[in-house]
């Protein structure tokens, strides 16, 4: 009896543990967090795309749909690896053409979308 009490305190004590860091709460409970961010950060890449068309346009940053104004320069800091597609057509690019893959060699880089 004292067998298996023993075990299930073992048992319970280690599955606790585990589902606390599993949950969607146990986040919190993550020293290195500040570390991850700042990581990420670090990544971004600078990427200007300068929209010479009349009408504004839509690209896609991984999943995301940004527009792009007429006539203005836009800036972005985009995740290095991330790839940008077009979303709406244009003169030169059809929808789901891939404009630029961002590259962390290749900061600062403008990208002419018509």
């Amino acid at each position: 009896m004292f067998r298996q009490k023993a075990l299930v305190l073992v048992l319970t004590a280690a599955c606790s543990s585990t589902m606390l860091y599993a949950a969607p709460f146990g986040s919190i409970f993550h020293k290195d967090k500040s570390t991850a961010t700042a990581s990420n950060s670090a990544a971004d890449v600078t990427v200007d795309f300068n929209n010479t068309a009349e009408y504004p346009r839509q690209i896609k940053v991984g999943s995301k749909v940004k527009t792009l104004a007429s006539h203005k320069v836009t800036h972005l800091a985009i995740p290095a690896g991330t790839t940008v597609t077009v979303y709406s057509s244009m003169k030169t690019h059809n929808p789901g053409d891939v404009l630029v893959v961002v590259d962390a060699s290749h900061p600062n880089q403008t990208i002419n979308v018509d």
